[in-house]
């Protein structure tokens, strides 16, 4: 089964800024923000009861950038969560069929 990916911006890409359109762009539609500079993203996963958010730095430039910075799960949040990032998690997110272990096509 493994980690499923969250869509956070379900609607477009137009939320997004630097790094973060191109990986939109690639099929990568768990991420939820970019940083501009050293170009830190993070992207949401889910597995059951579990959350993940992955850090990664770099640009996207496969297949020797990104890389992974640092990576934690956390339970899934209550149903009243207020934050955007917690609430990506949570029950009513949109959670698609694609594993987390799948190769992607760059």
């Amino acid at each position: 089964m493994g980690w499923k990916p969250i869509e956070v911006y379900s609607r477009n890409e137009f939320d997004l800024i630097g790094e973060g359109i191109r990986f939109y762009r690639h099929g990568f539609k768990e991420v939820e923000n970019c940083s501009q500079g050293r170009g830190y993203c993070s992207f949401h996963y889910r597995m059951g009861d579990r959350c993940l958010m992955v850090v990664t730095e770099g640009e996207y430039m496969p297949p020797k950038s990104p890389k992974i910075d640092k990576w934690w799960t956390y339970p899934v949040p209550e149903k009243n969560q207020k934050s955007r990032i917690l609430s990506a998690c949570s029950d009513e997110a949109s959670v698609k069929a694609r594993d987390l272990n799948t190769a992607r096509e760059y």
